[in-house]
């Protein structure tokens, strides 16, 4: 249903010159034929703005649509919310998938680092092992060089 700015103002409570400044704000906006939807009215006006949609009527009252479904719309929408408990099952699934794969994944990269470690001070140890120990000798003095001391 659309409303010119006349009856758009009567319907939503307020003045033309209020819905006016809202078309010129940009907060409204007008079809083709230059009228305001009442979709776009119940956009900004909730309280006071009947929205038709076919067979059915919808009366924003506060935070709840008061809606008369016919049984074919009511068994669709039961069908629709099966599916959404579907999928928020299903994401919850997946969730806990993920989770637990994260928690293992942190598990293992402790366990690999661990083990890394274990590794480098092995590493560290048979290199010491393999290498000569022993304390190097101070070069010989001048004297020794100078009348060949016999050597320890």
């Amino acid at each position: 249903m659309d409303y010119s700015i006349r009856e758009a103002a009567a319907a939503a409570g307020v003045s033309k010159s209020t819905i006016q400044r809202r078309l010129r704000n940009g907060e409204l906006s007008k079809n083709e034929a230059g009228r305001v939807d009442a979709s776009e009215l119940a956009r900004l006006y909730p309280e006071s703005v009947k929205v038709s949609h076919g067979h059915s009527q919808s009366v924003f009252s506060g935070t709840v649509w008061d809606t008369r479904l016919t049984p074919p719309q009511k068994a669709e929408t039961s069908a629709l919310r099966q599916q959404l408990e579907a999928a928020r099952q299903l994401a919850e699934e997946r969730s806990r998938t993920i989770e637990d794969l994260r928690a293992r994944l942190d598990t293992s990269e402790a366990r690999r680092a661990e083990a890394e470690a274990a590794k480098d001070t092995a590493q560290t140890k048979l290199t010491a092992l393999l290498t000569d120990q022993r304390l190097a000798s101070p070069p010989p003095g001048f004297w020794r060089r100078l009348f060949g001391a016999a050597e320890r």
